[in-house]
């Protein structure tokens, strides 16, 4: 008899918590914050496997791209995995558009022998994509670069990118390396 008496209990109670009114005209698609900051709610269609599944490959493309870019020196990567109309470029040395990253590839290819990739970490989250990796490259020294692509109907429509010297433990403050 406690037990009942316990949940109807429980259950008067939680009827008089105060739960905000519904939603009746309100905007569901972004997250208001209390400085005026609206964050954009993730938007999805289909499955969680429709979604994993449309991640993977946006994952496959961008890696396909990446191998050409930085392992093969192979312009035909851009026809292939890049849009044609739509190429953003956040990097301040290269221009938008699919030309500048056609020259950007020569250019880095010039005189070089293939390097292996040194791909440390892969995210993929709906239509982004980052990739972690170690390069030397025409730099002095390691680099730790990060590279951020968004891509639309399969296609990479954006990239951001970073790089940063890899600093040798001895002149680190904590033991951890970089990658």
């Amino acid at each position: 008899m406690k037990s009942i008496q316990f949940l109807v209990g429980l259950a008067l109670v939680s009827t008089t918590i105060a739960f905000p009114p519904p939603f009746e005209d309100a905007d569901i698609s972004a997250h208001q914050y209390k400085d005026n900051l609206t964050v954009p709610l993730p938007q999805s269609e289909g499955t969680c496997l429709d979604q994993r599944a449309k991640e993977a490959k946006n994952l496959e493309t961008v890696l396909g791209l990446f191998k050409g870019v930085f392992h093969d020196y192979d312009t035909s990567v851009v026809e292939k995995y890049v849009h044609p109309t739509t190429y953003i470029q956040h990097n301040p040395l290269l221009a938008d558009g699919v030309d500048s990253l056609r020259e950007c590839i020569i250019d880095w290819g010039k005189g070089r022998e293939k390097e292996p990739l040194d791909i440390r970490r892969t995210t993929a989250e709906g239509d982004y994509v980052w990739i972690q990796h170690k390069l030397r490259g025409k730099f002095s020294r390691d680099v730790a670069a990060m590279h951020l692509y968004r891509l639309e109907d399969g296609k990479v429509v954006e990239h951001w990118d970073q790089f940063q010297p890899i600093p040798d433990l001895a002149h680190s403050k904590n033991p951890h390396p970089l990658l």
